[in-house]
């Protein structure tokens, strides 16, 4: 029958060995040029609790430095704020707080917790005090011992508030409302906090940063100046033009915004004449933190983190960032050489930075005794990242020559390939590293290498089909699909013989690939189709052409006949009487 889809040429799955020695050979040859794929083999941490990643001290910072990945993290609780004192961190939950032991960021540990019911927004450490701020509840929590918070405090405010963001400074706390402005309050004995004063000024919204006597305050319409002396009695001094303010510090003589604008420096030497010092274009700035020489700013697009280098107020670089691959935004502390980052439920982020970019923190280079600056200490062309996470030293040039897991590719031979070099089966696909690359040309790293649902091993030893070609027959439907799901023959493109491809039958006329008359009238799929019938009702069927023809061959010759007889009887002339009296007699 003629094919009503165009057959393709199947391939030949014989393996000629001339080729295959020449593959041989060439792939030793070539082997130290591939590119190398080190992210294949990253494994989380298991069971860690904080993920920790170092950051140089700020000033050692290059504009070409960035900022790399995670090594754990906090998990198990939502996180909405952090404060950082010592050996611990003190994280603002979705229902309380939590402590956690990061003297060893490496393997960190909660050692306190406090639940409340309520949801925090922030959160500051005073002495042996934590205060935390939801909408409604200020709270005072002991943690004098680590271990055991003890609640001192659960103050609200006789007016129904709507807090947003606080401030704690010596005795006081200053709390910024929505519906009424700034509040300060007395908080230094829990069991009596007071309000002492109060300033209606709009819907303030944004953060606020206190330095001596100046309250700064983010607002929509700029950056608000409230002299606060005389807590009784707060003044508005000021605005700092802008839009939409964020976040606040003040350091010295310099206040760092963000805004629509981005990072905003102003010198503040005359504070009611403020001077812009130097602006870091980026939209959708958040959250920051200041830190000698640097800045970190979290953007509200993609959760990233963002160092500025302010060295130079005038001019203010940006050094690198990193992008936490989550949504929304996240509250930063830095203590030391570490970044601790909020990220919501995803848990409590430790993030730095990475001088020689090879992927290994410099924080863990430090412990591990490799060059921060150099991304093979060892200079045996596998990168300190690959050795440290494949089990190899890498402060040993000759490790690079063995063949540690016995597969047939040296140390540096798998590290070209992104293989692992402790396991001779990178993919776990019961095929070699060395047979994948060498005999059957497939992926080591991947156990399925066409992608089709059928791992490379099971298509060369159980299906015959090719584990390069999802779709060893061509016919539409790839070789996972056909064995998986239709039980057709992913080595047939035609698999019930009625000359219709599998992928269409299945795609395109639902009909069954395994059956050549899907609804069992006694006419092919094909036929149908081809006839303008449905191949799944059986009481539509063709017409049967026999009898057809029979009836028009009729009709055509009646006609010939009809028209012949006509044209004969009106040519022939007409007889006489004497004609008709002779053919009487």
């Amino acid at each position: 029958m003629k094919m009503l889809f165009p057959r393709k040429r199947i391939r030949k799955r014989k393996i000629n060995t001339f080729i295959i020695a020449f593959v041989l050979v060439f792939s030793f040859t070539s082997i130290n040029i591939l590119q190398s794929n080190e992210e294949l083999l990253i494994a989380p941490r298991k069971n860690c609790q904080i993920q920790a990643i170092n950051v140089l001290d700020p000033i050692e910072l290059t504009p070409n430095h960035y900022f790399y990945g995670l090594i754990g993290s906090f998990r198990g609780r939502t996180v909405t704020d952090v404060f950082v004192v010592g050996d611990f961190a003190y994280l603002a939950l979705i229902d309380g707080i939590s402590i956690v032991n990061i003297s060893d960021p490496l393997d960190t540990t909660e050692v306190g917790h406090l639940g409340f019911g309520y949801w925090i927004e922030q959160i500051s450490v005073q002495g042996n005090r934590a205060y935390l701020l939801s909408y409604i509840y200020l709270w005072i929590i002991d943690i004098t011992d680590v271990t055991n918070p003890i609640m001192l405090a659960e103050y609200q405010d006789a007016n129904p508030p709507y807090y947003h963001y606080f401030f704690v400074k010596g005795n006081y706390t200053y709390i910024v409302d929505y519906y009424y402005g700034l509040i300060i309050y007395k908080t230094d004995i829990p069991s009596s906090i007071t309000k002492v004063g109060q300033l209606a000024m709009g819907d303030w919204y944004g953060n606020i940063f206190v330095q001596s006597n100046t309250a700064f305050i983010c607002d929509y319409d700029g950056l608000e100046l409230v002299y606060v002396y005389n807590p009784a009695s707060p003044t508005h001094t000021t605005t700092y033009s802008g839009t939409n303010f964020i976040d606040v510090r003040a350091v010295g003589s310099l206040v760092f915004v963000t805004n629509d604008d981005g990072l905003v420096i102003y010198d503040k030497s005359n504070l009611l004449n403020p001077v812009i010092r130097g602006v870091y274009p980026q939209s959708r700035l958040s959250n920051l933190y200041v830190n000698d020489t640097m800045i970190y700013v979290t953007t509200y697009d993609s959760f990233t983190v963002v160092g500025v280098d302010i060295s130079d107020p005038d001019n203010p670089k940006g050094i690198g960032n990193y992008n936490t691959g989550y949504d929304g935004n996240g509250q930063l502390f830095i203590s030391g050489e570490l970044i601790f980052c909020t990220a919501d439920i995803n848990g409590l982020l430790i993030i730095g930075s990475d001088a020689d970019n090879d992927k290994l923190t410099d924080y863990q280079e430090k412990i591990i005794g490799t060059n921060t600056t150099n991304p093979d200490t060892d200079g045996d062309e596998m990168s300190d990242y690959y050795e440290y996470t494949s089990g190899l030293n890498p402060l040993d040039p000759t490790d690079a020559d063995e063949d540690l897991d016995g597969d047939g590719l040296t140390n540096i031979d798998e590290h070209n390939r992104g293989t692992n070099p402790n396991n001779e089966d990178t993919d776990s696909d019961d095929l070699t590293d060395w047979d994948e690359i060498f005999i059957y040309l497939t992926d080591p790293r991947i156990s399925d290498t066409d992608i089709d649902g059928l791992s490379d091993s099971d298509e060369l030893f159980i299906h015959e089909t090719d584990p390069l070609d999802d779709d060893t027959d061509d016919d539409l439907l790839s070789d996972g699909d056909e064995f998986l799901i239709h039980n057709t023959d992913p080595l047939d493109e035609d698999t019930d013989g009625d000359t219709l491809l599998d992928g269409a039958e299945v795609n395109e006329y639902n009909t069954n690939p395994l059956a050549a008359d899907t609804d069992a009238d006694g006419y092919t799929d094909a036929e149908e189709i081809a006839a303008g019938t449905d191949p799944l009702d059986p009481n539509d069927q063709p017409f049967d052409a026999t009898p057809i023809y029979i009836v028009v061959g009729f009709l055509v010759v009646l006609a010939l006949t009809l028209i012949l007889a006509f044209f004969y009887r009106k040519k022939t002339p007409a007889k006489s009487s004497e004609e008709k009296s002779t053919d009487e007699e």
